[in-house]
């Protein structure tokens, strides 16, 4: 399974830290943007399973237009509509990362590139970890 992590460019470092170290655990494909590397496309991203997105507000409903294109991007071009794939980093503690899954995705102010777009999630939380144990189980 390839895993896309997007985070957004104002995320804490610790945050990054912690939910890669976590991904890293898995017997998974962990992809993600290097700036090193040059300019963004989502040629990787449109190559994954999975995106796991880390928003600058953990807990809140919006999130900047970078990360707001990759969903966009990710439940677009597949076809089986990957919206169910998408799963939104809601809290981190030192025990836990919660997330939840991505239902819609809304613009809300396209001049405003941090608070770009609108996101509802499911509403049933559960940890990152869990996620994958049950996948590694099936």
């Amino acid at each position: 399974m390839k895993v896309y992590f997007a985070r957004a460019n104002r995320a804490h470092q610790e945050d990054v830290a912690k939910v890669l170290e976590e991904l890293y655990q898995f017997d998974i494909e962990v992809l993600k943007y290097e700036k090193e590397s040059g300019a963004y496309t989502n040629d990787d991203l449109l190559t994954c399973d999975m995106l796991i997105v880390l928003p600058e507000h953990l807990g809140t409903n919006m999130v900047g237009l970078g990360l707001a294109t990759q969903i966009t991007d990710f439940s677009e071009n597949s076809p089986d509509g990957r919206m169910g794939k998408i799963q939104i980093i809601k809290s981190l503690d030192d025990d836990d990362i919660m997330i939840d899954s991505l239902m819609s995705i809304r613009l809300v102010d396209p001049k405003n590139w941090m608070n770009h777009s609108s996101i509802v999630t499911l509403g049933e939380p559960k940890t990152l970890f869990s996620l994958f144990k049950e996948k590694e189980t099936v």
